[in-house]
């Protein structure tokens, strides 16, 4: 009986008081942004790097009401601009680690950058990744395999690239022939590559990359744009 009294009367305290106001800091930032996926017996983790705003002008050929039902179909703002995600693909193939493309660190503006704290999130260290791998060597890509002090961000990793993208963003000739507004790209890309001179590995055409990822020759973007795809199993 006495445990109920008390009970009862410090439910009714409680509820007199009223709701209990306190001052909450905003976090200011999202949490990572990380998928997995089972590929058969491969693992693979999407950690997002962040977004970038495109313009619409880099698709001449779109017409402009098309774009605006794109926009508000994705709850976007319709405007000039289409946000796109970066992401970054952790590859765990039990034996390997690997990571296709890098993020743009903060090459790009504030809204990337994201990567290592998405991978940290993940319980993913950087220094157990065998292998960086590059799609192509535009900044929102391979920004992120060096840190802001311009050290290797996966030191103990070899660089896997195409060998036409490599060769024409590495080129010093090129750099200098460039046009002013394009030069940034190629200081971009050499500044990324620099630290994995020793350690690159430069593919042609397809072919297997690790066990259980096969490159895909996708030129056109770039030089020595490539695909990878995945695959264990039957």
């Amino acid at each position: 009986q006495a445990g109920v009294a008390a009970g009862a009367a410090l439910a009714g305290t409680a509820m007199g008081a009223g709701p209990i106001l306190a001052a909450q800091p905003k976090a200011g930032r999202q949490v990572p942004g990380i998928y997995r996926i089972a590929v058969g017996d491969i693992e693979v983790t999407a950690v997002l790097d962040g977004y970038i705003d495109l313009g619409v002008d880099l698709f001449p050929d779109a017409k402009a009401d098309e774009v605006e039902k794109l926009q508000l179909a994705n709850f976007a703002a319709v405007g000039d601009k289409l946000r796109a995600s970066v992401n970054c693909f952790v590859v765990n193939t039990g034996e390997k680690l690997a990571i296709v493309d890098a993020g743009g660190r903060n090459l790009l503006g504030p809204t990337m950058g994201d990567m290592p704290a998405g991978l940290a999130a993940a319980g993913i260290d950087p220094a157990a990744v065998d292998v960086v791998i590059a799609t192509h060597m535009h900044p929102d890509h391979i920004g992120g395999i060096t840190t802001k002090n311009g050290a290797a961000a996966f030191p103990n990793a070899e660089l896997v690239v195409h060998a036409d993208d490599w060769d024409f963003w590495m080129s010093p000739e090129n750099l200098a022939g460039a046009p002013d507004f394009f030069k940034p790209f190629f200081q971009a890309a050499q500044a990324a590559g620099t630290p994995y001179v020793k350690t690159v590995r430069k593919i042609k055409g397809d072919e297997d990359v690790i066990p259980g990822v096969r490159s895909m020759a996708l030129p056109g973007h770039t030089p020595g744009h490539t695909g990878f795809v995945v695959s264990s199993g039957t």
